[in-house]
Protein backbone atom coordinates (compact mmCIF):
# COMPACT_ATOMS: atom_id res chain seq x y z
CA UNK A 1 0.00 0.00 0.00
CA UNK A 2 2.95 2.61 0.85
CA UNK A 3 5.60 1.26 -1.35
CA UNK A 4 4.04 0.18 -4.04
CA UNK A 5 3.28 -3.44 -6.03
CA UNK A 6 6.54 -3.36 -7.59
CA UNK A 7 8.68 -3.74 -4.57
CA UNK A 8 6.19 -5.74 -3.26
CA UNK A 9 6.90 -8.02 -6.12
CA UNK A 10 10.94 -7.59 -5.70
CA UNK A 11 10.79 -8.67 -2.10
CA UNK A 12 8.51 -11.83 -2.66
CA UNK A 13 11.37 -12.86 -5.32
CA UNK A 14 13.93 -11.93 -2.85
CA UNK A 15 12.22 -13.61 0.07
CA UNK A 16 11.80 -16.97 -1.91
CA UNK A 17 15.16 -16.93 -3.02
CA UNK A 18 16.47 -16.75 0.09
CA UNK A 19 14.30 -19.54 1.75
CA UNK A 20 15.75 -21.60 -1.23
CA UNK A 21 18.93 -21.20 -1.01
CA UNK A 22 18.61 -21.88 3.00
CA UNK A 23 16.87 -25.00 2.19
CA UNK A 24 20.10 -26.40 0.14
CA UNK A 25 19.09 -25.39 -3.45
CA UNK A 26 22.68 -23.82 -4.55
CA UNK A 27 20.81 -22.94 -7.87
CA UNK A 28 19.09 -19.73 -5.73
CA UNK A 29 22.74 -18.26 -5.03
CA UNK A 30 23.40 -16.62 -7.65
CA UNK A 31 20.14 -15.10 -8.91
CA UNK A 32 19.90 -13.87 -5.10
CA UNK A 33 22.55 -11.97 -5.13
CA UNK A 34 22.15 -10.61 -8.92
CA UNK A 35 19.25 -9.55 -7.57
CA UNK A 36 20.13 -7.96 -4.37
CA UNK A 37 23.17 -6.40 -6.50
CA UNK A 38 20.81 -4.63 -9.19
CA UNK A 39 18.81 -2.32 -6.44
CA UNK A 40 19.07 1.50 -6.44
CA UNK A 41 19.60 2.62 -3.02
CA UNK A 42 16.38 3.59 -2.62
CA UNK A 43 14.78 0.64 -3.59
CA UNK A 44 17.46 -1.02 -1.48
CA UNK A 45 16.36 0.86 1.83
CA UNK A 46 12.69 -0.06 1.44
CA UNK A 47 13.96 -3.94 0.80
CA UNK A 48 16.24 -4.00 3.92
CA UNK A 49 13.54 -2.03 5.80
CA UNK A 50 10.43 -4.26 5.18
CA UNK A 51 12.75 -7.19 6.06
CA UNK A 52 13.40 -5.57 9.16
CA UNK A 53 10.09 -5.12 9.98
CA UNK A 54 8.73 -8.72 8.79
CA UNK A 55 11.47 -10.27 11.53
CA UNK A 56 10.37 -7.78 14.58
CA UNK A 57 6.43 -8.97 13.14
CA UNK A 58 7.30 -12.88 13.24
CA UNK A 59 9.13 -12.38 16.56
CA UNK A 60 6.65 -10.47 17.83
CA UNK A 61 3.66 -13.37 16.61
CA UNK A 62 6.78 -16.15 17.76
CA UNK A 63 6.27 -14.33 21.36
CA UNK A 64 2.47 -14.21 21.59
CA UNK A 65 1.92 -18.21 20.33
CA UNK A 66 4.51 -19.36 23.11
CA UNK A 67 2.51 -17.25 25.61
CA UNK A 68 -0.46 -18.70 24.39
CA UNK A 69 0.86 -22.22 24.49
CA UNK A 70 1.97 -21.92 28.11
CA UNK A 71 -1.21 -20.75 29.31
CA UNK A 72 -2.55 -23.69 27.50
CA UNK A 73 -0.60 -26.58 28.85
CA UNK A 74 -1.19 -24.59 32.21
CA UNK A 75 -4.61 -24.80 31.93
CA UNK A 76 -4.68 -28.79 31.10
CA UNK A 77 -2.07 -29.74 33.46
CA UNK A 78 -4.18 -27.99 36.71
CA UNK A 79 -4.23 -29.05 38.78
CA UNK A 80 -0.75 -30.26 38.50
CA UNK A 81 1.73 -27.90 38.34
CA UNK A 82 2.92 -26.76 34.62
CA UNK A 83 6.27 -28.92 34.06
CA UNK A 84 9.80 -26.89 33.69
CA UNK A 85 7.90 -24.39 36.75
CA UNK A 86 9.26 -23.87 40.01
CA UNK A 87 5.95 -25.89 41.07
CA UNK A 88 7.03 -28.74 39.37
CA UNK A 89 10.68 -28.49 40.47
CA UNK A 90 9.52 -27.85 44.25
CA UNK A 91 7.48 -31.36 43.90
CA UNK A 92 10.06 -33.11 42.09
CA UNK A 93 12.14 -32.41 45.27
CA UNK A 94 9.70 -33.87 47.57
CA UNK A 95 9.36 -36.64 45.22
CA UNK A 96 13.04 -37.30 45.93
CA UNK A 97 12.76 -37.58 49.34
CA UNK A 98 13.64 -33.73 50.96
CA UNK A 99 11.91 -32.28 53.57
CA UNK A 100 11.06 -28.66 54.42
CA UNK A 101 14.39 -28.02 56.24
CA UNK A 102 16.50 -29.50 53.04
CA UNK A 103 14.19 -26.86 51.17
CA UNK A 104 14.82 -24.20 53.38
CA UNK A 105 18.42 -24.72 53.55
CA UNK A 106 18.56 -24.77 49.50
CA UNK A 107 16.62 -21.34 49.77
CA UNK A 108 18.97 -20.31 52.09
CA UNK A 109 21.94 -21.07 50.00
CA UNK A 110 20.15 -19.52 46.64
CA UNK A 111 21.91 -16.14 44.94
CA UNK A 112 21.18 -15.51 41.21
CA UNK A 113 22.56 -11.89 40.17
CA UNK A 114 21.86 -11.25 36.32
CA UNK A 115 23.69 -8.68 34.96
CA UNK A 116 23.26 -6.19 32.17
CA UNK A 117 25.65 -5.31 29.87
CA UNK A 118 25.93 -2.31 26.71
CA UNK A 119 24.94 -3.67 23.35
CA UNK A 120 26.55 -0.50 21.64
CA UNK A 121 26.01 -2.59 18.75
CA UNK A 122 21.95 -1.88 19.09
CA UNK A 123 20.91 0.61 17.02
CA UNK A 124 16.66 0.45 17.23
CA UNK A 125 15.80 3.54 18.22
CA UNK A 126 13.32 3.66 21.54
CA UNK A 127 10.61 5.06 19.80
CA UNK A 128 10.74 1.88 17.33
CA UNK A 129 10.85 -0.52 20.49
CA UNK A 130 8.00 0.95 22.07
CA UNK A 131 6.11 0.84 19.00
CA UNK A 132 6.53 -2.73 18.59
CA UNK A 133 5.24 -2.99 22.17
CA UNK A 134 2.41 -1.48 21.12
CA UNK A 135 1.78 -3.52 18.49
CA UNK A 136 2.58 -6.73 20.89
CA UNK A 137 -0.19 -5.39 23.51
CA UNK A 138 -2.60 -5.11 20.78
CA UNK A 139 -2.33 -8.93 19.63
CA UNK A 140 -2.73 -9.63 23.72
CA UNK A 141 -6.06 -7.78 23.51
CA UNK A 142 -7.04 -9.81 20.57
CA UNK A 143 -6.79 -13.32 22.34
CA UNK A 144 -9.17 -11.54 24.90
CA UNK A 145 -11.83 -14.25 25.38
CA UNK A 146 -14.83 -12.08 25.51
CA UNK A 147 -13.67 -9.29 22.63
CA UNK A 148 -16.66 -7.56 20.78
CA UNK A 149 -16.58 -7.35 17.02
CA UNK A 150 -16.04 -3.63 17.16
CA UNK A 151 -13.48 -3.93 20.33
CA UNK A 152 -11.66 -6.35 17.30
CA UNK A 153 -11.99 -4.01 15.02
CA UNK A 154 -10.78 -0.67 16.76
CA UNK A 155 -7.72 -3.08 17.53
CA UNK A 156 -6.43 -4.43 13.85
CA UNK A 157 -7.64 -0.59 13.33
CA UNK A 158 -4.52 0.48 15.24
CA UNK A 159 -2.00 -2.44 14.28
CA UNK A 160 -2.77 -0.88 10.68
CA UNK A 161 -1.77 2.63 11.46
CA UNK A 162 1.02 1.43 13.73
CA UNK A 163 2.40 -0.67 10.80
CA UNK A 164 1.98 2.48 8.31
CA UNK A 165 3.79 4.64 10.56
CA UNK A 166 6.64 1.92 11.17
CA UNK A 167 7.02 1.56 7.63
CA UNK A 168 7.72 5.40 7.34
CA UNK A 169 9.95 5.95 10.48
CA UNK A 170 13.63 5.69 10.67
CA UNK A 171 14.82 2.56 12.51
CA UNK A 172 18.59 3.96 12.92
CA UNK A 173 19.53 6.44 15.28
CA UNK A 174 21.18 9.51 13.50
CA UNK A 175 24.33 9.06 15.61
CA UNK A 176 25.61 6.48 18.14
CA UNK A 177 23.95 6.20 21.67
CA UNK A 178 25.84 7.84 24.60
CA UNK A 179 26.83 5.94 27.83
CA UNK A 180 23.86 7.85 29.00
CA UNK A 181 21.74 6.66 26.72
CA UNK A 182 22.47 2.98 27.24
CA UNK A 183 21.98 3.52 30.63
CA UNK A 184 18.14 4.85 30.00
CA UNK A 185 17.98 2.35 27.56
CA UNK A 186 18.54 -0.30 30.40
CA UNK A 187 16.25 1.29 33.12
CA UNK A 188 12.99 1.34 30.26
CA UNK A 189 12.84 -2.35 30.98
CA UNK A 190 12.64 -1.84 34.54
CA UNK A 191 8.88 -1.56 34.74
CA UNK A 192 8.53 -4.88 33.18
CA UNK A 193 11.56 -6.20 35.09
CA UNK A 194 9.84 -5.24 38.33
CA UNK A 195 6.50 -7.04 37.56
CA UNK A 196 8.19 -10.29 36.35
CA UNK A 197 10.22 -10.07 40.17
CA UNK A 198 7.18 -9.96 41.80
CA UNK A 199 5.68 -12.63 39.97
CA UNK A 200 9.09 -15.41 40.26
CA UNK A 201 8.48 -14.68 43.97
CA UNK A 202 4.69 -15.31 44.05
CA UNK A 203 5.00 -18.19 41.91
CA UNK A 204 7.63 -19.64 44.70
CA UNK A 205 5.65 -19.13 47.88
CA UNK A 206 2.58 -20.66 46.22
CA UNK A 207 4.73 -23.35 44.71
CA UNK A 208 6.12 -24.13 48.28
CA UNK A 209 2.33 -23.96 49.84
CA UNK A 210 1.02 -26.27 47.63
CA UNK A 211 4.09 -29.19 47.71
CA UNK A 212 4.85 -28.35 51.75
CA UNK A 213 1.24 -27.55 53.87
CA UNK A 214 2.40 -28.42 56.87
CA UNK A 215 5.71 -26.16 56.32
CA UNK A 216 6.27 -22.05 56.45
CA UNK A 217 9.26 -21.12 55.35
CA UNK A 218 11.67 -18.25 55.20
CA UNK A 219 11.76 -16.62 52.14
CA UNK A 220 15.42 -14.92 51.39
CA UNK A 221 16.34 -12.57 48.65
CA UNK A 222 17.77 -14.48 46.13
CA UNK A 223 17.67 -12.40 43.17
CA UNK A 224 19.95 -9.27 42.49
CA UNK A 225 20.73 -7.19 39.50
CA UNK A 226 24.12 -5.84 37.82
CA UNK A 227 24.91 -3.64 35.33
CA UNK A 228 28.24 -2.56 33.38
CA UNK A 229 26.44 0.23 31.57
CA UNK A 230 27.87 3.23 32.61
CA UNK A 231 30.64 1.33 34.55
CA UNK A 232 32.89 -0.55 31.59
CA UNK A 233 35.24 1.54 31.45
CA UNK A 234 37.62 -1.15 29.30
CA UNK A 235 38.00 -0.04 25.97
CA UNK A 236 35.41 2.88 25.87
CA UNK A 237 36.99 6.63 27.00
CA UNK A 238 33.67 8.29 26.78
CA UNK A 239 32.92 6.13 30.50
CA UNK A 240 34.59 8.45 32.67
CA UNK A 241 34.22 9.14 36.30
CA UNK A 242 31.44 12.14 35.84
CA UNK A 243 29.51 9.48 33.56
CA UNK A 244 29.83 7.11 36.27
CA UNK A 245 28.58 9.00 39.15
CA UNK A 246 25.39 9.87 36.79
CA UNK A 247 24.84 6.95 36.06
CA UNK A 248 24.70 5.79 40.05
CA UNK A 249 22.10 8.91 40.07
CA UNK A 250 20.18 7.84 37.79
CA UNK A 251 19.69 4.12 39.02
CA UNK A 252 18.83 5.51 42.56
CA UNK A 253 16.27 8.07 41.41
CA UNK A 254 14.20 5.09 39.30
CA UNK A 255 14.27 3.11 42.14
CA UNK A 256 13.04 5.56 44.55
CA UNK A 257 10.57 6.86 41.73
CA UNK A 258 9.42 3.44 41.45
CA UNK A 259 9.51 3.02 45.08
CA UNK A 260 6.96 6.04 45.38
CA UNK A 261 4.63 4.29 43.00
CA UNK A 262 4.34 1.36 45.10
CA UNK A 263 3.86 3.60 48.13
CA UNK A 264 1.08 5.95 46.68
CA UNK A 265 -0.55 2.15 45.26
CA UNK A 266 -0.46 0.89 48.99
CA UNK A 267 -1.82 4.40 50.25
CA UNK A 268 -4.39 4.37 48.35
CA UNK A 269 -5.71 0.79 49.12
CA UNK A 270 -5.09 0.60 53.47
CA UNK A 271 -7.79 3.08 54.10
CA UNK A 272 -7.59 0.77 57.81
CA UNK A 273 -8.92 2.03 60.76
CA UNK A 274 -7.19 1.03 64.06
CA UNK A 275 -10.68 -0.35 64.91
CA UNK A 276 -9.86 -3.35 62.35
CA UNK A 277 -6.37 -3.47 62.78
CA UNK A 278 -5.27 -3.57 66.70
CA UNK A 279 -1.67 -4.29 65.62
CA UNK A 280 -1.52 -0.91 63.84
CA UNK A 281 -1.02 0.76 67.29
CA UNK A 282 2.54 -0.20 66.94
CA UNK A 283 3.06 1.88 63.77
CA UNK A 284 1.50 4.60 65.29
CA UNK A 285 3.94 4.39 68.43
CA UNK A 286 7.21 4.06 66.63
CA UNK A 287 5.80 7.19 64.57
CA UNK A 288 5.62 9.19 67.21
CA UNK A 289 9.55 8.39 68.08
CA UNK A 290 10.00 9.31 64.72
CA UNK A 291 8.06 12.70 64.50
CA UNK A 292 10.70 13.38 67.98
CA UNK A 293 13.55 12.65 66.07
CA UNK A 294 12.94 14.25 62.93
CA UNK A 295 10.59 17.21 64.02
CA UNK A 296 10.32 17.88 60.08
CA UNK A 297 7.71 14.78 59.07
CA UNK A 298 5.14 17.08 60.66
CA UNK A 299 6.23 19.83 58.76
CA UNK A 300 4.04 19.06 55.55
CA UNK A 301 0.23 19.06 56.19
CA UNK A 302 -1.51 15.90 56.38
CA UNK A 303 -5.02 14.78 55.16
CA UNK A 304 -4.77 11.46 56.79
CA UNK A 305 -7.27 10.87 59.39
CA UNK A 306 -5.19 9.84 62.35
CA UNK A 307 -7.28 6.48 62.77
CA UNK A 308 -5.60 5.04 59.71
CA UNK A 309 -2.44 4.34 60.87
CA UNK A 310 -1.17 2.22 57.50
CA UNK A 311 -1.46 5.73 55.40
CA UNK A 312 0.00 7.74 58.00
CA UNK A 313 3.14 5.03 58.50
CA UNK A 314 3.23 5.45 54.09
CA UNK A 315 3.53 9.04 54.25
CA UNK A 316 6.29 8.79 56.36
CA UNK A 317 8.10 6.20 53.71
CA UNK A 318 6.98 8.45 51.22
CA UNK A 319 8.58 11.75 53.15
CA UNK A 320 11.84 10.00 53.39
CA UNK A 321 12.12 8.40 49.94
CA UNK A 322 11.68 11.76 48.32
CA UNK A 323 13.80 13.17 50.85
CA UNK A 324 16.33 10.30 49.46
CA UNK A 325 16.77 12.00 45.83
CA UNK A 326 19.80 13.03 45.03
CA UNK A 327 21.34 15.14 42.08
CA UNK A 328 24.87 15.01 43.19
CA UNK A 329 26.99 13.36 45.63
CA UNK A 330 28.48 16.48 46.53
CA UNK A 331 24.84 17.87 47.90
CA UNK A 332 23.91 16.98 51.59
CA UNK A 333 21.21 14.74 51.92
CA UNK A 334 18.36 15.45 54.27
CA UNK A 335 18.26 13.97 57.50
CA UNK A 336 15.61 12.20 56.68
CA UNK A 337 17.02 10.39 53.52
CA UNK A 338 17.30 6.62 53.98
CA UNK A 339 20.87 5.89 53.21
CA UNK A 340 20.96 2.34 54.70
CA UNK A 341 18.66 0.05 53.16
CA UNK A 342 18.11 -2.33 56.17
CA UNK A 343 16.13 1.15 57.16
CA UNK A 344 14.17 1.02 54.44
CA UNK A 345 13.49 -2.49 54.47
CA UNK A 346 12.43 -2.41 58.19
CA UNK A 347 10.15 0.18 57.33
CA UNK A 348 8.22 -1.75 54.84
CA UNK A 349 8.59 -5.10 56.99
CA UNK A 350 6.45 -3.24 59.44
CA UNK A 351 3.65 -3.29 56.74
CA UNK A 352 3.81 -6.83 56.36
CA UNK A 353 4.12 -7.94 59.56
CA UNK A 354 1.31 -5.59 60.93
CA UNK A 355 -1.05 -7.07 57.62
CA UNK A 356 -0.41 -10.84 58.60
CA UNK A 357 -0.52 -10.42 62.31
CA UNK A 358 -3.99 -9.04 61.70
CA UNK A 359 -5.49 -10.27 58.39
CA UNK A 360 -3.31 -12.79 57.20
CA UNK A 361 -2.44 -13.71 53.18
CA UNK A 362 -6.06 -11.88 52.31
CA UNK A 363 -4.36 -8.39 52.82
CA UNK A 364 -0.98 -8.45 52.90
CA UNK A 365 -0.05 -9.67 49.31
CA UNK A 366 0.44 -6.22 47.68
CA UNK A 367 2.77 -5.22 50.68
CA UNK A 368 5.05 -8.58 50.64
CA UNK A 369 5.56 -7.73 46.72
CA UNK A 370 7.14 -4.57 47.60
CA UNK A 371 8.78 -5.85 50.31
CA UNK A 372 10.32 -8.18 47.89
CA UNK A 373 11.04 -5.68 45.67
CA UNK A 374 12.44 -3.26 48.36
CA UNK A 375 14.99 -6.65 48.59
CA UNK A 376 15.63 -6.93 45.23
CA UNK A 377 16.33 -3.68 44.12
CA UNK A 378 17.01 -1.36 46.95
CA UNK A 379 17.46 1.98 46.63
CA UNK A 380 20.08 1.43 43.98
CA UNK A 381 18.22 -0.58 40.69
CA UNK A 382 20.95 -2.58 40.23
CA UNK A 383 24.88 -2.90 41.61
CA UNK A 384 27.04 -1.00 39.39
CA UNK A 385 30.21 -2.95 38.39
CA UNK A 386 33.63 -1.32 37.48
CA UNK A 387 35.24 -2.71 34.78
CA UNK A 388 38.94 -1.90 33.76
CA UNK A 389 42.54 -4.03 31.88
CA UNK A 390 44.69 -4.54 34.61
CA UNK A 391 47.67 -2.85 32.02
CA UNK A 392 45.56 0.43 32.22
CA UNK A 393 45.60 0.11 35.72
CA UNK A 394 49.78 -0.13 35.46
CA UNK A 395 49.97 2.88 33.28
CA UNK A 396 48.12 4.48 36.21
CA UNK A 397 49.90 2.98 38.89
CA UNK A 398 53.25 4.05 37.15
CA UNK A 399 52.08 7.56 36.61
CA UNK A 400 51.25 8.06 40.45
CA UNK A 401 54.50 6.88 41.79
CA UNK A 402 56.34 8.60 39.24
CA UNK A 403 54.42 11.97 39.52
CA UNK A 404 55.76 11.71 44.23
CA UNK A 405 59.28 10.53 42.89
CA UNK A 406 58.97 6.96 44.29
CA UNK A 407 60.36 5.84 41.01
CA UNK A 408 62.03 7.99 38.60
CA UNK A 409 59.71 7.72 35.38
CA UNK A 410 56.29 6.06 34.52
CA UNK A 411 57.50 3.38 32.53
CA UNK A 412 59.80 1.96 35.83
CA UNK A 413 56.66 0.53 37.69
CA UNK A 414 55.69 -2.02 34.66
CA UNK A 415 59.57 -3.01 34.50
CA UNK A 416 60.00 -4.05 38.15
CA UNK A 417 59.31 -7.81 39.11
CA UNK A 418 55.78 -8.39 40.25
CA UNK A 419 57.07 -9.00 43.65
CA UNK A 420 58.18 -5.50 44.37
CA UNK A 421 55.38 -3.88 42.08
CA UNK A 422 53.37 -5.52 45.25
CA UNK A 423 56.02 -4.57 47.95
CA UNK A 424 55.68 -0.65 46.43
CA UNK A 425 52.09 -1.10 46.69
CA UNK A 426 52.09 -2.44 49.63
CA UNK A 427 54.27 -0.14 51.50
CA UNK A 428 52.55 2.93 50.47
CA UNK A 429 48.63 1.96 50.38
CA UNK A 430 47.03 4.67 52.73
CA UNK A 431 49.89 6.85 52.91
CA UNK A 432 49.59 8.81 49.84
CA UNK A 433 47.49 11.85 50.47
CA UNK A 434 46.66 14.45 47.80
CA UNK A 435 48.49 13.77 44.30
CA UNK A 436 49.53 16.98 41.49
CA UNK A 437 46.50 16.04 39.65
CA UNK A 438 47.78 18.79 37.00
CA UNK A 439 51.09 17.17 36.21
CA UNK A 440 49.31 13.57 35.75
CA UNK A 441 47.86 12.22 32.92
CA UNK A 442 44.17 12.45 31.62
CA UNK A 443 43.68 8.39 32.33
CA UNK A 444 45.13 8.93 35.76
CA UNK A 445 43.07 12.21 37.32
CA UNK A 446 39.70 10.20 35.62
CA UNK A 447 40.46 6.87 37.92
CA UNK A 448 41.22 9.05 40.60
CA UNK A 449 37.74 11.15 40.63
CA UNK A 450 36.50 7.47 39.76
CA UNK A 451 37.50 6.22 42.96
CA UNK A 452 37.08 9.17 45.04
CA UNK A 453 33.20 8.94 43.51
CA UNK A 454 33.19 5.21 44.47
CA UNK A 455 34.07 5.59 47.91
CA UNK A 456 31.46 8.65 47.97
CA UNK A 457 28.43 6.59 46.56
CA UNK A 458 29.46 4.07 49.19
CA UNK A 459 29.04 6.36 51.98
CA UNK A 460 25.88 8.19 50.79
CA UNK A 461 23.92 5.50 49.13
CA UNK A 462 24.99 2.55 51.03
CA UNK A 463 27.66 0.00 49.48
CA UNK A 464 25.10 -2.29 48.04
CA UNK A 465 24.69 0.33 44.92
CA UNK A 466 28.12 -0.86 44.10
CA UNK A 467 29.44 -4.27 42.49
CA UNK A 468 32.49 -5.89 41.56
CA UNK A 469 35.67 -3.65 40.74
CA UNK A 470 36.48 -5.98 37.72
CA UNK A 471 39.96 -6.32 36.50
CA UNK A 472 40.40 -7.56 32.73
CA UNK A 473 43.47 -9.63 31.79
CA UNK A 474 44.44 -10.41 34.96
CA UNK A 475 48.19 -11.32 35.61
CA UNK A 476 49.82 -11.24 39.03
CA UNK A 477 48.78 -10.38 42.77
CA UNK A 478 50.05 -6.61 41.80
CA UNK A 479 47.05 -6.28 39.44
CA UNK A 480 44.59 -7.12 42.30
CA UNK A 481 46.38 -4.95 44.47
CA UNK A 482 46.76 -1.95 42.48
CA UNK A 483 42.64 -1.80 42.86
CA UNK A 484 42.94 -2.09 46.28
CA UNK A 485 45.66 1.04 46.37
CA UNK A 486 43.23 3.26 44.92
CA UNK A 487 40.40 2.25 46.56
CA UNK A 488 42.64 2.69 50.08
CA UNK A 489 43.68 6.30 48.26
CA UNK A 490 40.54 7.78 48.25
CA UNK A 491 39.65 6.67 51.61
CA UNK A 492 42.78 8.23 52.95
CA UNK A 493 41.50 11.45 50.91
CA UNK A 494 38.39 11.82 52.03
CA UNK A 495 39.70 11.14 55.51
CA UNK A 496 41.91 13.56 55.52
CA UNK A 497 39.50 16.83 54.18
CA UNK A 498 37.16 15.37 56.93
CA UNK A 499 34.40 13.40 55.08
CA UNK A 500 32.78 10.74 56.13
CA UNK A 501 34.46 7.46 55.49
CA UNK A 502 33.36 4.32 54.14
CA UNK A 503 33.82 1.37 56.52
CA UNK A 504 33.24 -1.00 53.59
CA UNK A 505 35.46 -2.37 50.90
CA UNK A 506 35.06 -2.60 47.34
CA UNK A 507 34.76 -6.14 45.92
CA UNK A 508 37.40 -6.82 43.68
CA UNK A 509 36.92 -9.43 41.01
CA UNK A 510 40.18 -10.78 38.92
CA UNK A 511 39.21 -12.15 35.27
CA UNK A 512 42.13 -14.39 34.00
CA UNK A 513 41.09 -14.81 30.33
CA UNK A 514 44.64 -16.01 29.06
CA UNK A 515 45.48 -20.04 29.23
CA UNK A 516 48.72 -18.56 30.68
CA UNK A 517 47.32 -16.29 33.86
CA UNK A 518 44.41 -19.01 34.50
CA UNK A 519 46.74 -21.70 35.18
CA UNK A 520 48.14 -19.91 37.52
CA UNK A 521 45.67 -17.89 38.63
CA UNK A 522 44.91 -19.60 42.11
CA UNK A 523 48.30 -19.64 42.62
CA UNK A 524 47.54 -15.54 42.07
CA UNK A 525 45.29 -15.15 44.58
CA UNK A 526 47.14 -17.35 47.19
CA UNK A 527 50.28 -15.25 47.03
CA UNK A 528 47.57 -11.56 47.43
CA UNK A 529 48.87 -10.46 50.76
CA UNK A 530 44.86 -7.85 50.15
Amino acid sequence: ELAGQETFDRLAVIRRLARERRGGEHAAEQPLAERIESLDPATARDVVQAMTIYFDLVNIAEDRQRVRVLRDRERTSFPEPLGESLAAGLKELRQLGLGPAEVQQALDRLAIELVFTAHPSEAKRRSIRARLRRMRACLKRLDTADILPREKATLESELRSELAILWQSDFLRPSRPTVLDEVERGLSIMPRLWSAVTDVYAALRRGLAATFPEAHFTIPRFLSFGSWMGGDRDGNPFVTAEITEQTLIRLRRAAIDTHLQWCRRLHDMLTISLKSAPGAHELLARLEELRQQWPQLDRTESTIPPNEAYRQWLRMIRLRLEASRADSLNEPLSPLAYTDLADFEADVARIVDGLDRDHGLSLDAPARQWLDLVRTFGLHMTRLDIRQDARRYEEILGDIFAAIGRLPEKAAYAALPDADRSRLLIETMGSVGDLPTETLDPLTSDTLQLFATLQRASVRFGAGCLGGSIISLTRTPADVLAVLWLWRWAVGRAEAQGEPVSDHTIAIVPLFEKIGDLAHAEETLAENPG
